[in-house]
């Protein structure tokens, strides 16, 4: 169970992060390329806190997703002050607090770690950089320089990101991250669980169970089923509380939303939400292996993820 708070803040910025990553041509629920989902901040010594006090060491994570194999993956990130601008995102407006580059490889997802220095408390902490898709990132200097602009990859394809973490004003003011982790899922009615790793893309011979389901395409459409626990919202100010944001995510097939208001049902509810998932209309004989991802935000920049997965044979 998470630690209740006593005061709930507004910020900005729910969809800041998972809006920013959909191509306006295609749906946004259907992941048809390497692409960013979320970010998260942790506090080093509490993981749960999504506010580090000054002083304290924080990270930001990104959630980075593929349809299949991950592209070698590099980036250039650094922490600053924000430098409000008329357009667009903030930007660095002083001497990074911390940075980092990471040369493409095939198996790290991004993050930045840094100290929240004393003048930053109540204010924020601009993470920002840009990703490569099979390129070689730009070193720190000359990311500052081209960002939000992602053109500073050789080769592969560039991404710019944001995530802009608070400080903690005062223990009022703190904010948790949801948590999916406890979270039920089912598909069809059935649970559905966190799938194995790794998992062979040819599934058909492994598929079977609670970790990865084995499904018909003939089923043409199966319903997904999320129950909220009701540890996952902190209350509000007016004793209810706080909503929840639901993204969901298929690599194959296509879902029937994106986004979903997880609402407060009152104290000991689970609320739960329903999705209708098409399946995909071809697969090969050996099964094809289909990856879902959900992400839940807060409204203050609290934000967790999870992973399913499911395999369709003819």
């Amino acid at each position: 169970m998470k630690r209740m708070r006593r005061a709930w803040i507004a910020t900005s910025g729910l969809l800041s992060v998972l809006v920013a990553c959909g191509d306006p041509i295609h749906p946004a629920q259907v992941i048809e390329k390497a692409r960013v989902l979320a970010a998260r901040a942790e506090v080093q010594t509490d993981p749960e806190r999504a506010t580090p006090e000054p002083g304290e060491e924080a990270t930001a994570r990104w959630l980075v997703v593929s349809p299949g194999k991950m592209p070698r993956l590099g980036w250039t990130l650094v922490a600053c002050e924000p430098t409000p601008v008329a357009t667009g995102a903030n930007e660095c407006g002083h001497k990074p607090l911390a940075t980092s580059r990471v040369d493409p490889d095939d198996v790290s997802m991004p993050e930045l770690s840094f100290t929240v220095p004393e003048q930053y408390r109540g204010s924020a902490v601009l993470v920002a950089g840009i990703l490569c898709f099979g390129g070689t990132p730009p070193e720190v200097d000359d990311m500052l320089r081209v960002w939000p602009r992602a053109s500073g990859c050789d080769g592969g394809r560039g991404q710019a990101v944001t995530f802009e973490v608070t400080a903690e004003q005062n223990e009022e003011a703190s904010n948790l991250n949801p948590s999916l982790q406890d979270d039920r899922f089912e598909l069809h009615g059935q649970p559905w669980l966190v799938p194995p790793s790794p998992i062979d893309a040819a599934c058909a011979e492994s598929a079977g169970g609670a970790e990865l389901p084995l499904v018909s395409r003939a089923s043409k459409k199966l319903e997904v089923r999320y129950v909220s626990e009701g540890s996952d919202r902190e209350p509000t100010g007016d004793g209810s509380g706080e909503s929840l944001l639901l993204a969901s995510f298929s690599t194959g097939g296509k879902l029937e939303r994106t986004f979903t208001v997880i609402e407060w049902k009152g104290a000991g509810s689970k609320p739960e939400t329903r999705v209708d998932w098409t399946l995909p209309g071809h697969v090969s004989e050996t099964g094809d292996l289909v990856r879902f991802h959900f992400v839940t935000r807060d409204s203050r920049g609290g934000a967790d993820w999870t992973e399913r997965a499911v395999c369709v044979v003819p």
